[in-house]
């Protein structure tokens, strides 16, 4: 079993955000767990198991104070729909 639950949530205005903080965002929020995902599947395909991708309520706030997190988030939940459903798990 792999759990993927790392995260960073750093507030800021939506047009205030630097190339750090998105940069920074999508690392921690996205592409780790991508990473671990793409690692962990020829494993589990063989041996079973399961992969699971902590998301968050976040991936759908617009309250415009988070909007690096709540696109990272939104960015893994999509990611983790298509591998289900490409690997045949969904």
């Amino acid at each position: 079993m792999v759990v993927n639950a790392a995260g960073v949530m750093i507030l800021d205005e939506p047009e205030s955000l630097s190339d750090e903080t998105w940069a920074r965002s999508f690392a921690v929020n996205g592409t780790g767990a991508i990473m671990v995902c793409r690692a962990a599947l020829p494993l589990i395909k063989r041996r079973g198991g399961a992969i699971f991708n902590i998301g968050s309520a976040g991936a759908s706030d617009d309250s415009g104070q988070n909007a690096a997190y709540s696109a990272s988030r939104a960015a893994l939940v999509s990611y983790t729909r298509s591998l289900a459903y490409a690997h045949g798990f969904a």
